[in-house]
């Protein structure tokens, strides 16, 4: 959504679902049509209005980002040299309880080919639960080591 109006009203739309779903694991991805960070740009650093009411529904959603592999960026306007813009605009984001089942998961985002977006898969991955031994801690106490200068 380009137009502000719509993107409040998207936003809105986000937190109604996050409340709705908070005790199930579930992912949001797609075109957001705008950055959250500076850094999601490669020619500007400027905080934008809409960056921070973004910033905003993701947090009050309580959504965070997937980890990521592939693309850092995933839109560019599809020009050269001086011209070239590229922006993370493509995001995908899950909740709590969706770290909690597949904490393991991430996104991958390829090059985009024809399209000025980047084509984007989820590859899901339970959390594994090790069922191994116990951390052990030996402690030899101070005698042992020869700390000097103490």
């Amino acid at each position: 959504m380009c137009d502000s109006k719509e993107r409040r009203h998207l936003w809105s739309n986000i937190i109604f679902c996050a409340n709705l779903f908070k005790k199930v694991p579930w992912t949001l991805l797609g075109d957001f049509n705008v950055s959250r960070f500076s850094h999601e740009h490669s020619t500007n650093s400027r905080i934008t209005k809409a960056m921070g009411e973004f910033n905003d529904a993701v947090r009050t959603a309580e959504l965070e980002y997937l980890r990521t592999t592939g693309l850092g960026f995933t839109w560019n306007n599809m020009r050269t040299g001086t011209a070239a813009i590229s922006k993370k605009l493509d995001k995908v984001m899950g909740n709590w309880q969706w770290f909690h089942c597949f904490g393991d998961s991430y996104a991958h985002f390829y090059s985009p080919g024809i399209s000025d977006h980047s084509p984007l898969s989820i590859q899901l991955m339970h959390q594994l639960h090790s069922s191994g031994r116990p951390f052990k801690f030996l402690n030899f106490g101070h005698s042992m080591w020869p700390f000097y200068g103490l």
